[in-house]
């Protein structure tokens, strides 16, 4: 089971609009792989670094029993490094919808992202933009696209 958080590259001012009409599909593709590795990084970082949801919101600690049967090495959603190794991103859509789709492929992916009831696991959302996100992709376009159209 993969779970996955998409974007799509959205231009409403007519006037990038038309810079990106410029592009060939080429330079729109790797575009769109470059905010995909920006993406696929933030996600990897806030498995193993901050240990937040991309809104900012700290994850749930495991409970005591859980905590029981890791050993030193282990973290929160990091153990043998699996979750962490398959976040990976993917560039599909169209010339006049480009997308980039970042997630991970293992099973525990969606049992984090969204939690189990059902076996007492909270949700530890990981995928999704924070407001840094959009602002390395904001700043990763613009700089782009200035330097494909100079």
């Amino acid at each position: 089971m993969t779970v996955s958080a998409q974007i799509a590259l959205d231009v409403a001012s007519a006037g990038w609009r038309r810079r990106l009409d410029k592009l060939d599909d080429y330079q729109l593709a790797a575009l769109a792989d470059a905010i995909g590795a920006l993406i696929t990084d933030s996600t990897v970082n806030r498995l193993v670094n901050s240990k937040q949801g991309p809104e900012g919101e700290t994850w749930p600690a495991w409970s005591d029993e859980y905590a029981r049967t890791r050993h030193a090495g282990n973290s929160l959603l990091i153990g043998e490094g699996h979750m962490r190794d398959s976040i990976q991103h993917e560039v599909f859509g169209n010339r006049s919808a480009p997308a980039v789709g970042v997630g991970a492929c293992v099973l525990q992916g969606a049992t984090h992202q969204f939690g189990d009831e059902d076996r007492g696991i909270p949700a530890r959302p990981f995928l999704g933009l924070s407001d840094d996100d959009r602002v390395r992709i904001e700043d990763l376009v613009i700089g782009d696209l200035s330097e494909l159209l100079a």
